[in-house]
């Protein structure tokens, strides 16, 4: 896989260049795609021209620290999180968004409901935070890790999250409440829900 990445052999890649810093998080929507980095930027590409559309940050609006998550809502808008404890509800034509400030640390993972706009958020705060984004309100916060929240993932009724106190957790989202508990033997860093009949995931741990 090195080898053809670094000669362009099977698949030639095409480099974005915008981001002045890393690049931490990215998602995509159709022919677009949105990108989070380590500069407090967002930018939206073009996939076909393979072209900067749009950059997310101005001095009044956007994140004042680094950009770690960001997912499309249902109606296209951009979404993102970052470890200045923010998260931003960014306007489709305009560089304005709106901050929702409820977390009280890092904002590490944000999930979106392809058909609802609904968006569920994971925080170092020990918290998970169910939005409403048409309203850019707080619905309920899930209580239930004893560290740091580091990921998450959301289908349909149900959110698995991930901590570093080493718990997944299987919530019901329509209630707030916990239906599972399961608990590794290290901080887990990150979750995959692989396949959507038979629940299966994949875990990675720090």
């Amino acid at each position: 896989m090195e080898r053809n990445w670094m000669t362009g052999e099977g698949v030639k890649p095409t480099p974005l260049k915008a981001h002045d810093r890393e690049v931490l998080c990215l998602d995509i929507n159709g022919t677009e795609l949105v990108t989070g980095s380590c500069d407090h930027a967002l930018h939206l590409y073009d996939l076909r021209s393979m072209s900067l559309k749009r950059r997310l940050f101005t001095p009044k609006f956007g994140h004042h620290e680094w950009v770690s998550c960001c997912a499309y809502a249902c109606d296209g808008r951009v979404i993102s999180g970052g470890m200045d404890s923010v998260i931003c509800v960014w306007d489709k034509t305009s560089p304005r968004c709106t901050d929702l400030t409820e977390h009280q640390a890092s904002v590490s993972a944000i999930q979106t409901d392809k058909e609802a706009p609904v968006a569920i958020s994971a925080s170092y705060d020990k918290t998970l935070m169910i939005w409403d984004l048409q309203s850019c309100s707080l619905i309920r916060t899930l209580h239930g890790h004893t560290g740091p929240v580091n990921d998450c993932v959301w289908r349909r009724s149900l959110c698995l999250s991930t901590g570093r106190d080493g718990l997944m957790i299987a919530w019901d989202v329509n209630s707030g409440s916990s239906v599972a508990k399961i608990r590794h033997s290290a901080p887990i860093a990150a979750i995959q829900l692989l396949d959507d009949q038979s629940g299966l995931i994949a875990v990675g741990t720090q």
